[in-house]
């Protein structure tokens, strides 16, 4: 009798905790690799504006608070 494979598991979205200093630009700096930059700042941004303190202004960082990584 053959047994199903398990279902593969959903792949978790990558992520970045915000240190002393970080901005969504910085970030964005280091983890663009070849993509557009300014593209990537964008999405970055987007992708995490429910996350925010105010979702009005993403320049308020916190240290320690995770992004999720487009």
């Amino acid at each position: 009798v053959a047994v199903p494979a398990p279902a593969p598991k959903p792949e978790q979205p990558r992520q970045v905790t915000v240190a002393p200093g970080d901005s969504f630009w910085s970030i964005a700096a280091d983890e663009a690799g070849e993509r557009e930059l300014i593209r990537y700042w964008r999405a970055l941004i987007e992708a995490n504006r429910e996350r925010l303190v105010d979702p009005t202004n993403p320049d308020l960082l916190y240290p320690d608070q995770v992004l999720v990584l487009p």
